[in-house]
């Protein structure tokens, strides 16, 4: 009796032994992997597959974790995209190292961007997502033109398009119209685009008490190459303008003018000539406008919000400064 009282602690000490040794070779294990990851930038198959399963971070935004894995995902396609561009615009210029600061930075943008929607009560509905989905799609002959489209310029499905690009950027205008709906935010910088509101709407007024539209679109329109010919601008279609502007234009009935439309630019007042459907199927409107400048707060206050975010880059040649991703 006294000798089994003797071994049982001897056999639970080997245990405990045999699981410390297991979990020191585990944490070994990691902290070279993630050393061969971020000092020597291993890109074997075996390296890779480690971090699909342990979240090395690639970047952390106010302590929340973006992944090695999601990098390098997300680095796929804009390196695929670029080099799909290669010999047909000089506008994209192949560079390994620009292609992986242009991914972090995305990244890093979109995660400051979710911060700020909840900070704001921004929410994106799957409604909205499908909907803008369907718009894009519908623009290049449907769901599988589309999808060839995609596969071809960046490698990857519709899914992974909505995930990557069309939700981040849906989300960052419905965080632009918070910014814009709410007059306690930025308040300062907003007071002088308040004065060209009033000029806006002052000349809204004289439009609805029966002025000529193409005389004031002379006289008062900051786009001065369509104010020449009365602020025309001829007939386009879905997804050649804003999206603001688009749908306020494509709303109208002939004859109609819209209220004061805010985009990107400053404050438009739109009035639709002509809607016509061409032989292709695709819908068309001509309108004018008017555009009354406003210099473009949000962003700068947008910048200011990734200044002010903790940001940390674990990328090897990269840092965070002034609110953008750096190569050092």
């Amino acid at each position: 009796m006294n000798q089994e009282k003797v071994e049982k602690p001897k056999s639970k000490k080997k245990i405990v032994i045999g699981v410390g040794v297991v979990v020191g070779l585990a944490i070994i294990f990691i902290a070279a992997n993630g050393l061969g990851l971020y000092k020597t930038e291993w890109r074997n198959g075996f390296s890779s597959t480690v971090a699909n399963y342990i979240p090395y971070p690639a970047a952390t935004v106010d302590k929340k974790i973006i992944t090695i894995e999601t990098y390098e995902d997300n680095l796929k396609a804009v390196d695929f995209f670029y080099q799909s561009q290669i010999g047909q615009s000089e506008q994209y210029n192949y560079d390994e190292k620009d292609i992986k600061k242009e991914t972090l930075n995305i990244l890093v943008e979109n995660k400051i961007v979710e911060q700020l929607a909840k900070q704001y009560g921004a929410i994106v509905t799957a409604e909205e997502v499908q909907a803008e989905y369907n718009k894009i799609a519908d623009q290049v002959g449907g769901a599988d033109q589309f999808a060839e489209r995609v596969k071809a310029i960046y490698g990857i499905s519709t899914e992974d398009f909505i995930t990557k690009s069309l939700q981040p950027s849906l989300l960052l205008a419905k965080v632009q119209e918070k910014y814009f709906a709410d007059d306690n935010v930025d308040r300062e910088r907003k007071q002088p685009n308040l004065e060209i509101k009033q000029k806006a709407s002052d000349t809204l007024q004289q439009v609805k008490d029966g002025k000529d539209f193409a005389e004031l679109a002379k006289e008062n329109s900051d786009d001065k190459y369509s104010a020449e010919s009365g602020g025309d601008l001829g007939y386009f279609s879905r997804g050649e303008m804003v999206p603001e502007f688009e749908a306020a234009a494509f709303a109208l009935e002939k004859g109609g003018v819209s209220d004061l439309v805010q985009t990107q630019y400053g404050y438009h007042i739109i009035k639709l000539e002509d809607k016509k459907v061409t032989e292709e199927g695709q819908e068309q409107v001509s309108v004018r406008h008017i555009l009354f400048t406003t210099t473009n707060s949000f962003a700068e206050w947008f910048t200011e919000q990734k200044k002010a975010t903790p940001v940390r880059i674990f990328i090897k040649g990269y840092s965070w400064n002034e609110g953008e991703v750096r190569a050092e």
